[in-house]
């Protein structure tokens, strides 16, 4: 019988015996509890977009690396008691995954009102400020996001590897400052796969720019250097 409903008689029906109101285009916006909650939403996003939001990686993977160095250790210590060969080197190259493990899974994303950056434990720090930023893609796995610019690209580690206290908190600030500053948003499988590019690795712009400026001193004495090789293979001559 529902194969025989006539969607224009059925919404003629509606119109006569529904009350206007609820068939005014704004409606359902003009509901109480939607009002309340709208509100409610504005502020919070309006609270996390105006400061600056801390998202940590999960545990799991440091945890998982830290397991790995500390066992591989113990065991090259093991062999380099028990035999004077060297095969405790041998066992200690295996806690070099480890390393990695624990590096990688330390890095704290910052969520800022002007820019967002990834802030690895040592070093670099890869940041660009939302000036920049002219379009943000996520993969279907929610491994990474992917901020583009003007010839650049900042990665940062998606919503699966946040911890579970940090993930509101963060993904409100990204979509907030998406929503504030109209960038356009999309989900596609490259954005996992997409290495960093070019991305500042200075905190402040005065960093960057010492930072410049010793890249190009440096390319100065490299030139200086070639310069007085080849006047000294000329004398050699």
């Amino acid at each position: 019988m529902l194969d025989e409903l006539n969607s224009v008689a059925a919404w003629q029906a509606l119109q006569r015996f529904a009350p206007a109101a609820a068939l005014a285009e704004n409606a359902f916006d003009s509901l109480s509890w939607f009002q309340e909650q709208r509100t409610a939403t504005t502020a919070w996003l309006a609270d996390v977009t105006s400061t600056m939001v801390h998202v940590r990686i999960s545990r799991w993977p440091a945890a998982f690396g830290w397991i790995t160095v500390i066992f591989w250790v113990a065991l090259s210590l093991f062999a380099g008691i028990s035999s004077s060969d060297s095969t405790w080197t041998f066992f200690l190259a295996f806690a070099l995954p480890g390393l990695c493990l624990v590096y990688l899974g330390s890095p704290v994303t910052e969520i800022g009102p002007e820019r967002v950056s990834l802030t690895m434990p040592l070093w670099p720090t890869y940041a660009m400020s939302w000036a920049e930023v002219q379009r943000v893609a996520l993969d279907h796995s929610d491994d990474q996001f992917v901020l583009y610019g003007p010839g650049k690209r900042l990665t940062l580690p998606g919503p699966r590897w946040w911890r579970r206290a940090d993930r509101e908190v963060g993904l409100g600030a990204i979509f907030g400052h998406l929503e504030q500053r109209g960038i356009p948003f999309e989900r596609t499988a490259r954005a996992g796969f997409a290495p960093p590019r070019h991305a500042c690795r200075a905190r402040r712009a005065s960093e960057a720019a010492k930072a410049l400026h010793g890249c190009q001193r440096a390319a100065a004495l490299g030139r200086l250097g070639w310069a007085m090789a080849e006047i000294q293979c000329g004398w050699a001559r």
